[in-house]
């Protein structure tokens, strides 16, 4: 196996994605630059609030109860676009890394503690062809980070329009009714952090939330890694 990722890495030597250093993909100086968000917004009506909750006025019967979004997109575009795109898994403990620095630098990792950490779901045939969940791999670690339960308890119903390609009205809709529930299971009461790796809106994070609270989640916060 070493011989095997020895000249893999020769054939296809490894870069950083920001600056070109080699041998790596994202290099120390380079995630050190990275800047975190220190302001939050709320997931109804987008202006500033702290740690991210939903204004009481602002929130609905099936409302997120707060979405956070850890980093900036226009920084991180050329590490999510090879997480994403370029089916750079090995991205995958970095950028959860950079999250869980901010829930820490935030102050608010341990108010998940109790919580159920889930991922927005791909469409089968996408998760097929891509080999794997990017969401789903920043759940995992953030579970086994924050040592909370880790369960994938939705489902997607269709396919979608990548929300970048769209324009803000149609991003709005985009999502909608294209979720579901994986689960049989009783939500009632449960606590849930909904991972994505990418917030455009937050369309598709309050979508998510949307069909939990529904099945009687007490509690549901969306998180990416970035907002765009």
């Amino acid at each position: 196996m070493k011989l095997h990722l020895s000249v893999i890495e020769c054939v296809f030597p490894k870069y950083c994605l920001i600056c070109g250093a080699f041998d790596t993909l994202l290099c120390q100086d380079c995630k050190a630059c990275i800047v975190l968000q220190k302001k939050q917004r709320c997931s109804e009506c987008f202006k500033p609030s702290a740690f991210g909750h939903t204004h009481d006025k602002c929130a609905k019967t099936y409302s997120l109860d707060g979405l956070l979004s850890a980093s900036y997109y226009e920084q991180m575009s050329p590490l999510i676009t090879a997480f994403k795109y370029s089916l750079v898994r090995n991205l995958s403990d970095d950028l959860a890394g950079l999250v869980l620095k901010f829930l820490f630098e935030q102050d608010i990792a341990d108010y998940f503690e109790n919580f159920v950490v889930t991922e927005v779901p791909l469409i089968p045939s996408k998760l097929r062809s891509r080999g794997f969940n990017q969401a789903g791999l920043l759940a995992d670690f953030l579970s086994k980070s924050l040592d909370i339960k880790r369960e994938s308890l939705l489902t997607k119903l269709r396919d979608t329009t990548p929300q970048a390609h769209l324009k803000l009205e149609e991003r709005l809709t985009n999502a909608k009714n294209s979720f579901s529930l994986a689960t049989d299971k009783s939500l009632k009461g449960e606590k849930i952090l909904v991972v994505d790796d990418v917030s455009t809106t937050g369309a598709t994070l309050r979508e998510c939330g949307k069909v939990l609270k529904t099945a009687g989640a007490a509690e549901v916060w969306g998180l990416s890694l970035a907002h765009e």
